[in-house]
């Protein structure tokens, strides 16, 4: 329902100064569990995993939506995006998107100043220090350009701040922050956690105006220590 040029994951991406979802320990491993909804009516999930070892992590996400109209089912989407950071910068992508039978492959690599892309259709050379729409790491919010997961686009971003929210997440009651992305094909808002910047919900704008939100299941605990500073949505059609 959502735009295929708005964000996966990857997508997220979808981040203040430049705080990085680093756990305190090297080799801490993080994770996010989201269940994902079409306006009031599950659809399916997404589940990000971030392993940190020294200054590098790599981010494994998964994502599977399917719409179901009398039964039958009207649009199916499949991702899955692995990527590696150094420090603040994309050094690696490679992400798989089956789009109700589309299919995408996003492949990308940094090599000195440059970050080279290459979508199957065409190959590009950006910056060499990228972001994607990595909605676990706040640094996001500091992006004026991301890398969408799904597409290979590098699309234009201006982020707005929003209200407060209270989220219950486990038992645990956490007040977010909300952000809007504004892209030129609609308006991502993610909310972060008020006290150490934990991501904690998604909602997105999907096709026939309706939404996409991802209610999170389990996000990293309060002792999470987020270290100083630095999606996916599909297209929808059901």
């Amino acid at each position: 329902m959502m735009n295929r040029n708005a964000l996966l994951g990857g997508a997220a991406a979808l981040l203040l100064g430049a705080a990085s979802a680093a756990g305190a320990d090297t080799g801490a491993e993080l994770e996010w569990k989201f269940q994902v909804f079409l306006d009031k009516k599950e659809i399916g999930y997404h589940d990000y995993r971030v392993s940190q070892d020294g200054t590098e992590r790599q981010v494994d996400t998964e994502a599977q939506f399917d719409v179901k109209v009398l039964f039958i089912k009207a649009y199916s989407y499949r991702h899955q995006n692995t990527e590696t950071w150094s420090d603040e910068c994309l050094t690696a992508i490679t992400a798989k998107t089956d789009a109700n039978g589309d299919d995408f492959l996003v492949r990308g690599s940094r090599s000195g100043d440059a970050f080279s892309v290459d979508n199957g259709k065409e190959q590009s050379t950006l910056p060499g220090c990228v972001m994607s729409f990595a909605y676990w790491n706040p640094a996001l919010l500091q992006q004026d350009r991301l890398l969408n997961a799904q597409t290979g686009e590098y699309q234009d971003v201006e982020i707005r701040e929003g209200d407060l929210r209270t989220f219950e997440v486990d038992g645990e009651r956490i007040i977010a922050q909300q952000y809007d992305l504004v892209l030129d094909n609609g308006t991502i808002s993610v909310w972060y956690s008020t006290d150490n910047q934990r991501w904690v919900a998604l909602d997105a704008p999907a096709k026939g105006k309706r939404r996409i939100r991802y209610e999170p299941i389990s996000v990293p605990s309060g002792q999470v220590r987020l270290s100083s500073t630095t999606a996916t949505a599909a297209n929808i059609e059901g």
